[in-house]
């Protein structure tokens, strides 16, 4: 290589270019789960979006009573999700390292 050029790469903590195979093996594995469950979420759009035509026909042909009910299981169903989402928000945010390149 010529002296003024070098090659185009970010180089990482150690002066090695910074690369998937270079990384550690817990973070591919990261990356690997979440390629797979981005590839998931894409694959599932298609086919929630057929049911929901379906769950709207059945819903809006019950009578105020039903749908009622109907907004209360709604309602009781997101309510586990919604705990254990701040729940996991709440542990991550209690166990996280504290920045140590600001000082204030």
């Amino acid at each position: 290589m010529e002296e003024g050029r070098q090659r185009a790469s970010l180089p990482a903590a150690g002066g090695r270019p910074l690369s998937f195979f270079s990384a550690p093996a817990s973070q591919r594995a990261v990356l690997r789960v979440f390629a797979v469950a981005l590839a998931a979420l894409l694959a599932a759009t298609t086919t929630a979006a057929q049911g929901c035509s379906l769950c709207y026909d059945g819903a809006s042909q019950q009578s105020p009573q039903a749908a009622s009910a109907m907004n209360t299981g709604i309602l009781v169903l997101l309510l586990p999700a919604l705990l254990l989402f701040v729940g996991v928000l709440a542990t991550a945010l209690r166990r996280r390292v504290p920045d140590e390149t600001t000082d204030r």
